[in-house]
């Protein structure tokens, strides 16, 4: 089933049934759109908020930085074993498939999809707008507000936001890698400027907008989260990329209505040249902001 897909479970007799979820890099692009619903109108789309499930998120970027900027894999039809500092990792075609065609429009867009849930990780996460320990249906505390203000404490552990924080590291690492390697070209044959800062822009800025109206319909998305305090967030994480901080400040001509790009009549093709493999400095993201 894809993304987004209303369903229902009907048992004509007593059943027990088990479920589950995945996610496909060939549907990232809806993956994102529905993910956006369920911060936005939660209440109104869904009845479950799957929070462990976005650590797979960021373990489908860090494949593909794998493969794409790495470039340890390869469709041989036999596995092999590339030795790290960290750990002995053996791939094989089974991972291949997995990672976005970068030949297609539609391989580029599940790529920079996939980045982009990785970029916005604390934005989308309702637990970025709770204080600690503070439950759905709770105030907050003058405690828990001063934890929040002096010492910008939220209820994500630690040990998570580091991991989100790293991770949003290697997509912009992704966004500058899309950027050297990649000439995208229009339907018009002009070639697109910085596709991956104004894809993230335009999710932005929907994002913002499509909040401000769920507010003033009365529909409940995360909790504890207005359209104030979602601004904040975004103002903070776009600190993260000066490139994505002057074009959120210079935004003229991108639209604030679509959380994808209808129009897809683009030309992908490889920069000539050898490609560049090696690794930003992921630290110097890191150490810029933690938000």
């Amino acid at each position: 089933m894809r993304p987004g897909v209303p369903h229902f479970v009907f048992g004509p007799e007593d059943t027990i049934c088990y479920g589950g979820h995945f996610y496909a890099t060939a549907l990232m692009q809806n993956t994102l759109q529905s993910l956006v619903h369920s911060f936005v109108v939660g209440d109104f789309v869904t009845n479950i908020t799957h929070v462990p499930s976005r650590s797979l998120l960021r373990r489908i970027v860090l494949l593909y930085q794998t493969d794409l900027k790495e470039d340890h894999f390869q469709c041989t039809g036999e596995g092999f074993s590339h030795f790290s500092p960290v750990h002995l990792t053996r791939l094989t075609d089974i991972e291949y498939p997995h990672v976005p065609d970068i030949t297609t429009c539609d391989g580029v867009l599940d790529l920079l999809s996939g980045c982009i849930l990785a970029v916005l990780g604390n934005v989308l996460d309702f637990r970025t707008y709770h204080a600690p320990n503070q439950g759905e249906e709770e105030r907050m505390t003058r405690t828990q507000s001063a934890m929040m203000t002096a010492y910008d404490r939220n209820d994500i552990p630690r040990n998570e936001r580091l991991a989100i924080c790293y991770v949003r590291g290697v997509a912009l690492s992704l966004f500058d890698w899309v950027r050297c390697q990649l000439i995208v070209t229009g339907c018009d044959g002009h070639v697109v400027d910085d596709l991956p800062s104004r894809f993230l822009v335009q999710i932005l800025k929907s994002l913002v907008n499509y909040k401000a109206q769920a507010m003033s319909r009365k529909l409940k998305g995360a909790p504890h989260c207005d359209t104030a305090t979602l601004r904040k967030q975004v103002a903070n994480m776009v600190k993260c990329d000066g490139v994505i901080e002057a074009l959120w400040k210079n935004d003229k001509g991108i639209p604030n209505d679509r959380l994808g790009i209808e129009d897809k009549g683009y030309v992908v093709q490889k920069t000539e040249g050898p490609a560049n493999k090696s690794l930003d400095p992921v630290c110097c993201r890191f150490s810029v902001l933690m938000c």
